[in-house]
């Protein structure tokens, strides 16, 4: 079996070079998207609780309709 050889990283160097200012800009843009995602998720709870019962319920409904099972709304 041939060996394959380990490479070398140099840890010093090499995170160096991937660290031009695009990189650095897009990781700060990221950043930024998710600070503001979470302030959504903080000040929106009651309306993002109310939207997953309705896509749980809407989901529950297309899904028995494709395999065919059928029930009222009361047990969904």
């Amino acid at each position: 079996m041939k060996e394959i050889p380990m490479r070398d990283f140099d840890f010093i160097v090499s995170p160096a070079k991937l660290l031009t200012p695009e990189i650095v800009q897009m990781v700060s843009s990221i950043h930024e998207h998710k600070g503001k995602q979470e302030l959504f998720l903080e000040a929106n709870v009651d309306e993002l609780k109310t939207l997953l019962e309705v896509a749980l319920i809407q989901s529950t409904g297309a899904s028995n309709r494709i395999e065919g099972p059928s029930t009222g709304y009361v047990r969904i």
